[in-house]
């Protein structure tokens, strides 16, 4: 009876140990997803950032994913064992060079692409879930260069020399053209001229301007706003603070054209919408200080300077 129990106890053990065999880090190891860092990253003792800290990662190092847990990763990282926050942490599928999310599982795309937004207030989040933070809203006809989509529906995209994540359905794929698209290369005129997100000083800046910066402007707008080329997608600045250096080879040389008409006026403004504040009569010489576009030039007018139709001087 005493040697049954001794062989029911030595069984229990070796279930025990044959259990205890199943969970060790280098039975998991064999399963293991390769990947790497995006940021400096605390590896844990446990899956909580109340949990100690082991080591800190740096960026871009290559770990081994042995599974996941809720938010959080178990790792193995130079030989050493513990947890990490899984947003900080992309999968490298070797078999086809994809990188992933580690939330996210595998891509259909190995290769960048540009999109195009298909509503208004598409959220930008720091993760691919809804439940992770909104960085910022796209909206639609915003183009965005899309680094890998996930099998779970959502999309890798680069942002303003950052990276965030969007609904892969409210993305839809851009018609390339036989014939690029034309622009005009102009320059800023002012100190600071801000991008906005439409043509009215109501709309959102996105960005700003300095003087002497260029430009790819697409086109020229009636209400004195010109569309623009900006960060892979369109936006507009107003038009009277571009110009086309009409002697960009001596900056500091003067160009005097002469009025062609009997009765020219001159406008606050590169528009016939815009007040006259004066006129000039054939013949009369004016300075140019640059060329608006193809219809106006900004002049210098009564120590101060105006506009005129560029039609009526040669």
């Amino acid at each position: 009876m005493k040697i049954l129990k001794n062989m029911e106890k030595l069984s229990l053990l070796a279930i025990g140990a044959s259990t205890l065999a199943l969970t060790t880090p280098e039975l998991i190891h064999a399963q293991a997803i390769q990947g790497k860092i995006t940021e400096n990253l605390n590896l844990r003792s446990g899956p909580s950032t109340s949990d100690s800290i082991i080591l800190t990662m740096k960026k871009n190092s290559s770990i081994e994913i042995l599974k996941y847990s809720g938010n959080w990763a178990y790792i193995k990282y130079n030989n050493q064992f513990g947890y990490a926050s899984k947003r900080y942490i992309l999968e490298i599928h070797n078999n086809n060079n994809n990188i992933s999310s580690g939330s996210s599982g595998g891509e259909n795309s190995s290769k960048s692409q540009f999109m195009e937004c298909n509503v208004d207030l598409l959220n930008v989040r720091k993760g691919p879930s809804t439940s992770e933070l909104v960085i910022t809203s796209l909206n639609k006809g915003y183009k965005v260069e899309v680094m890998y989509h996930t099998s779970r529906g959502w999309s890798r995209i680069k942002l303003n020399n950052s990276y965030g994540y969007v609904s892969t359905q409210y993305l839809s794929s851009i018609e390339l053209h036989s014939t690029p698209e034309k622009y005009t290369t102009m320059l800023c005129n002012t100190n600071k001229l801000n991008i906005r997100k439409g043509p009215s000083t109501k709309e959102e800046i996105l960005g700003s301007l300095k003087k002497g910066d260029k430009i790819d402007v697409v086109s020229h707008g009636s209400n004195n706003w010109s569309k623009i080329r900006f960060n892979n997608s369109y936006a507009y600045v107003s038009t009277n603070y571009l110009s086309n250096s009409i002697s960009s080879d001596i900056p500091n040389s003067k160009v005097f054209m002469t009025c062609n008409t009997s009765n020219l006026n001159v406008r606050k403004g590169p528009s016939t919408n815009d007040s006259i504040i004066g006129n000039l009569k054939k013949g009369d010489k004016v300075e140019i200080i640059y060329k608006v576009n193809n219809h106006w030039y900004k002049i210098s007018y009564n120590n101060s300077s105006a506009y005129v139709n560029s039609t009526y001087l040669n």
